[in-house]
């Protein structure tokens, strides 16, 4: 029987009753390091007398007065044998409609890097929350340092400001369970066995029976298209990654990230598929996103951020009408039109036969290719023809005319002709 105890402790007892053994070196109680950052700390660098603490015995710091956005600066926290971050929580009151917190970190004093935020759900003991807000953060293993910085800021200077308590950084810097001991995958998968998220604490002590299946959490998204940095992107994609979970009967699903600023904003929880259409997307614009895949006992995997642009979308040119300029009343006649689009996009047309008809808009057809629509007058006229085009995206092309006339009946103007001849024939007997 393997006993998890505080920290990273294991004791390996026989199932006999049998006396403890250290094993993989010893016991190891102290596996983790804590700094909680709270209200008041020292050393906390203000920028401006604006930010002050509000509150008795649960005080937080607020903003004061008309201004609009102000920061905290932690000092330097020393890492011993930095290993992983455990995790990162913190305690904040926010109305993303009138103020928001903002929160970053360096590891040099000069990068500042923000912390993507997710809503902190406790999955052990759903009475005891400890945070509102945690954060995921990986850091090269034997980092030496770090800092944080919170921004607090208010969407007007009247409006209410946003409050803030703590952040409580923890990391790993001894061992993993399975250096110490084989029948543990790693720090993730023990945590998943114990039924608890990888971005959650571990438990203060556990009993996992020799042999227990562990559980992998789910694989980290790749494979993204766009790939990463791809420039001129159609405006209709479907975003798509390849996600899956090492342990094949678990089920997968994912929250998406998607938006214009990094890190982008979640846009749709519990996907249950590894494409989404995140809809009709602008011209010349780069879009960030992010897929967080979790399985269905908590743990979850995050993936990278990547970011595209799209493509500038040209409007089509102005369609060519081909067909006859004369005609007769109620006979039918084709015409030929065609456009071009730079984007290759599907074209649709509208045709407007200047006779108070109009063929609505028709298509799509492909770009450059020509289309014949018939089309006959009921009257004796002149008429212009006019075709617009239009690409999927809706952008239109201008105008193009064609002038036809529907002359008088030949016939008709012969018999005219013959009869002033003959008048002419007869006034001139009379004269002379």
């Amino acid at each position: 029987m393997h006993f998890l105890c505080s920290g990273t402790g294991i004791l390996d007892t026989d199932d006999s009753g049998g006396s403890g053994v250290l094993v993989g070196g010893g016991y190891q109680k102290y596996g983790y390091r804590e700094h909680i950052i709270s209200t008041p700390t020292k050393g906390l660098t203000r920028s401006s007398n604006n930010i002050i603490i509000s509150g008795g015995r649960k005080s937080r710091y607020v903003i004061s007065g008309g201004s609009t956005t102000e920061t905290l600066t932690t000092p330097r926290y020393q890492l011993f044998n930095f290993k992983e971050v455990d995790y990162i929580l913190m305690n904040q009151v926010i109305d993303n409609t009138q103020n928001r917190g903002e929160y970053y970190y360096s590891l040099d004093d000069s990068t500042w890097t923000q912390l993507l935020l997710v809503e902190y759900l406790p999955t052990v003991d759903i009475t005891r929350k400890i945070a509102t807000t945690q954060a995921y953060l990986d850091l090269p293993e034997n980092t030496e340092y770090i800092r944080f910085r919170i921004t607090l800021r208010k969407r007007t200077a009247t409006s209410p400001s946003p409050e803030w308590n703590s952040i409580r950084f923890r990391y790993r810097n001894m061992k993993n369970f399975n250096e110490i001991d084989p029948i543990f995958s790693d720090i993730d998968g023990l945590r998943s066995a114990l039924g608890i998220s990888s971005q959650t604490n571990l438990l203060p002590w556990a009993v996992i029976p020799v042999g227990h299946p562990l559980n992998y959490p789910p694989d980290t998204p790749r494979n993204p298209y766009p790939e990463d940095g791809e420039t001129d992107i159609p405006f209709n994609i479907e975003l798509s990654w390849t996600g899956g979970d090492p342990d094949p009967d678990d089920i997968v699903t994912y929250d998406v990230y998607f938006g214009t600023t990094s890190p982008p904003p979640k846009i749709v929880s519990n996907h249950p598929e590894s494409t989404y259409n995140p809809g009709q997307l602008a011209n010349l614009t780069t879009y960030y996103w992010q897929i967080i895949a979790f399985d269905e006992h908590g743990a979850a995997t995050v993936g990278p951020i990547w970011s595209f642009i799209t493509t500038f979308n040209y409007p089509p040119d102005e369609p060519t009408i081909t067909g006859k300029a004369k005609g007769r009343p109620n006979a039918e006649y084709e015409y030929t039109f065609v456009a071009k689009d730079a984007n290759m996009d599907d074209l649709y047309y509208f045709i407007d036969w200047g006779d108070g008809t109009n063929s609505g808009w028709i298509g799509p057809y492909h770009s450059d290719e020509e289309i014949v629509q018939s089309h006959k007058w009921s009257e004796k006229g002149i008429y212009n023809i006019s075709c617009k085009a239009k690409d999927i995206y809706d952008a239109e092309s201008n105008w193009e005319f064609l002038q036809v006339t529907m002359p008088r009946d030949r016939t008709n103007i012969n018999t005219l002709f013959f009869r002033f001849i003959n008048q002419f024939l007869f006034l001139k007997k009379l004269l002379f």
